[in-house]
């Protein structure tokens, strides 16, 4: 590095004519400032679904000490009920932060992170939102270079639902619990026909929560008795009979909020007639 003749190191540039570093009125170190009365606060919905959680934060206080912190939580939610935890209150920098969860999947947990101002005070306004999103063991998040996400961004937790036979004569059905939403995958059942007394026509009805129908979906034909027979639908299946098995198509994103049904139903001719178990693959987000 070249020399400039004459340069006398001084308290305002003591490194260097070339290479310079401001040693006076520099910016602050990070962007979130807590104050006094301020707390980091841990928002966690996790229906169902035991998530143990590790939270890792590296925080500046006034006298230019760097704290290492770290929170393990453990979090069970019922509903649409968020826990929350406190984590700390302390004067300072909020450097950085990091999330994981274990033995979870993605699409189970979901996460903020956020100040809340004034504990203590007047001012309990929320501050701002420091990281949102899904964890698990492969999804961790951070602050702060991770984006803030929706519940429903990406990929959701693969699950199958089941249910067992209803009884004769029966519809079968499963109702999306609360706290979450549902993209249905397949929908599958049997349906016994008992006597060659007439057709049958299965077909599945999606019901809001409001007991309204919000749409019907048929099967490609009729069912005959006496059989069995093997119900199949999923999006954009083409319709297909082979013996007494159908397949059958239906929306390619067929979205069930909270506490909507998905009903399996027929004109029941025979006295025997019945649906024998219902199951889904499911894609599940947390959500309302």
């Amino acid at each position: 590095m070249p020399i400039i003749p004459g340069f006398v190191a001084s308290n305002d540039q003591p490194y260097g004519p070339q290479v310079t570093f401001r040693s006076q009125d520099i910016l602050p170190p990070a962007a979130v400032y807590l104050g006094k009365d301020d707390t980091v606060v841990l928002n966690v919905r996790s229906p169902g679904t035991t998530a143990a959680l590790d939270v890792d934060i590296r925080f500046l206080d006034p006298q230019g000490v760097i704290k290492p912190m770290q929170f393990q939580q453990s979090v069970n939610t019922t509903g649409t009920t968020a826990t929350e935890f406190t984590l700390f209150q302390a004067e300072g920098f909020l450097l950085s932060a990091s999330i994981f969860g274990t033995a979870v999947s993605r699409g189970q947990t979901f996460v903020k992170l956020y100040v809340k101002r004034g504990v203590g005070s007047s001012d309990t306004n929320n501050g701002p939102l420091l990281m949102q999103g899904y964890v698990s063991a492969d999804d961790w998040l951070s602050y702060p270079t991770s984006p803030t996400e929706s519940c429903l961004n990406g990929r959701g937790w693969n699950r199958i639902v089941t249910t067992p036979s209803p009884g004769a004569n029966l519809p079968i059905e499963i109702t999306v619990p609360a706290g979450v939403r549902w993209i249905v995958r397949t929908a599958s059942s049997s349906f016994f026909c008992d006597a060659a007394v007439g057709a049958r026509n299965p077909f599945i009805v999606v019901i809001d929560d409001t007991a309204t129908t919000v749409c019907t979906i048929p099967s490609v034909a009729a069912c005959a008795g006496p059989s069995l027979n093997f119900l199949t639908w999923a999006p954009g299946l083409n319709p297909l009979i082979v013996g007494t098995q159908q397949s059958m198509g239906f929306l390619m994103e067929l979205i069930l909020p909270q506490l909507w049904t998905l009903r399996i139903s027929s004109n029941f001719v025979g006295a025997g007639d019945g649906f024998i178990g219902m199951g889904m693959l499911v894609e599940q987000f947390v959500g309302q």
